[in-house]
């Protein structure tokens, strides 16, 4: 049958202060007022939005079914305004627990048709059931509360089409500008890395935690530079040595012409190497589909020698990383490299290489980047290493180039500028061409004997002490 929704809300949060949310709820209170959703206008327009908006948006879930026309949904349209003005009027600001605990807004004993304004009671610690409408105008410089704040990454079945965000692209926080949808995606980002992580660090060793919860704080990245993951008044007095990781993705690549070109002429015999063609498989959830690739052998020595000449914006980021890569010099013979070229448009002359793909990327945080690979690359790089993969791949070609004791690596021709098909087949100064890499080890190479990680203190006479203070928050 047709599903019933006790509730039905809309979140709308940019400030901590009440008189700035006082301000917001009359100007949605305005907005309600002159919609006249039960005029001719208010009905063209929910029909518009209908046609523009939902129709597209809801024929791409899987199994949604919509109604034949506008018109079957009229008669419901009255019904959902007078819910939402049952309680005379379709805006309640929640600023403190008296708020919560009151009738108007208590979840469990009554529905809730209601547009919910506030500030930190409504962000964080309290659940906005039947959420579908999202507008967020909230600043805020810490990871770990712009999360709290995040409120639409998840909804019951049946409504996911229905689910709206409306977010600040253009904020202005003094002089600088914030994109909080690129922070949301930097966030959501991290965590995963975190999650993949700790998935990784939760095996036994000699039945024994690799890590201890207070060893964690150092695997916590940061994506963009104006949001910490949190507080900076305290650091963690633990070092990474060696990160014994089957998926090395680095992002600190440097800035400097000079450097660039040094790390594009270290990888160019890698890249050189890479002179057959083939078509790799991209799982699907209707039909796989496939890119083009360029491919080639190298051995482990010469990736390592390549590695080791690279420099870095911040070296220490990758120096655990190739500490493993050198640990396992006698226990891979080969890699696989992988350059995805694209069938149309990004072509350009590289030197020392010819016509290439080259990949448009963005430092989100500068000098970093947020990622590097593109998720349908990287399924034949895992089938090549060995590493479990998605089950519904099947590539012949990457079935064919895996060996035990051989790994794979992609490696991404990246410019920082938008490319058009104005100047297809110009040629990239190396000094320009920063060289991405994705390193996929093979799976023979994990030991359940190791640990993935291994620590060392920076302050060698607090050895036993897990946080010290950051010498430069108390030098602010």
């Amino acid at each position: 049958g047709v599903p019933t929704f006790r509730h039905h809300t809309m979140l709308a949060h940019e400030s901590v202060r009440r008189a700035d949310h006082l301000e917001l709820a009359n100007e949605i209170r305005d907005v309600w007022r002159s919609a006249g959703f039960s005029s001719p206008a208010g009905l063209s327009h929910l029909r518009t939005l209908y046609q523009e908006d939902i129709v597209p948006t809801s024929k791409t879930f899987d199994g949604g079914t919509l109604p034949g026309t506008f018109e079957h949904l009229k008669p419901f349209i009255g019904k959902a305004v007078s819910k939402i003005t049952q309680m005379g009027d379709p805006v309640l600001i929640v600023n403190s627990d008296q708020d919560i605990r009151g009738e108007d807004v208590d979840f469990d004993r009554r529905p809730v048709w209601r547009v919910l304004v506030g500030g930190a009671k409504l962000s964080r610690g309290f659940t906005v059931e039947g959420l579908t409408i999202s507008y967020y105008r909230r600043r805020t410089g810490q990871a770990d509360t712009l999360m709290q704040m995040g409120r639409w990454f998840g909804f019951r079945k049946g409504y996911q089409d229905l689910v709206r965000l409306y977010i600040d692209r253009q904020l202005r926080a003094g002089p600088r500008t914030i994109d909080l949808y690129e922070a949301f995606g930097a966030i959501m980002y991290t965590e995963e890395l975190f999650r993949d992580e700790l998935r990784r660090y939760a095996e036994l060793v000699d039945g024994k935690p690799q890590i201890t919860p207070a060893q964690i704080p150092p695997l916590v990245t940061q994506h963009l530079p104006w949001l910490r993951p949190t507080a900076r008044n305290k650091m963690f007095n633990a070092q990474l040595v060696v990160r014994r990781l089957q998926e090395i993705e680095p992002v600190a690549y440097p800035t400097i012409s000079a450097e660039i070109a040094q790390n594009y002429d270290a990888i160019l015999p890698l890249m050189q190497q890479a002179n057959r063609r083939a078509e790799f498989a991209v799982p699907g959830r209707t039909r796989p589909g496939s890119y083009p690739a360029r491919y080639g052998l190298v051995a482990h020595d010469d990736l390592l020698t390549a590695l080791e000449r690279l420099r870095w914006s911040d070296p220490t980021l990758f120096e655990p990383d190739l500490a493993f890569l050198r640990e396992i010099r006698g226990s891979v013979d080969d890699w696989i490299v992988l350059m995805p070229q694209l069938r149309e448009g990004a072509n350009r002359v590289l030197p020392g290489l010819g016509a290439s793909s080259v990949f448009f990327r963005k430092r989100s945080r500068h000098p970093r980047f947020q990622a590097i690979s593109d998720p349908k690359h990287r399924h034949a790089a895992r089938r090549i290493a060995g590493v479990p993969a998605d089950e519904r791949y099947q590539d012949s070609v990457a079935d064919d180039l895996h060996a035990s004791r051989r790994g794979a690596f992609i490696v991404y021709p990246i410019v920082e500028n938008r490319l058009d098909g104005t100047d297809s087949g110009a040629e990239i100064p190396s000094g320009t061409c920063i060289i991405g890499l994705r390193i996929v080890a093979p799976s023979s190479v994990r030991r359940p004997d190791t640990p993935y990680v291994r620590f060392r203190v920076y302050l060698e006479d607090r050895a036993s002490e897990i946080i010290v203070p950051n010498p430069e928050a108390v030098a602010d």
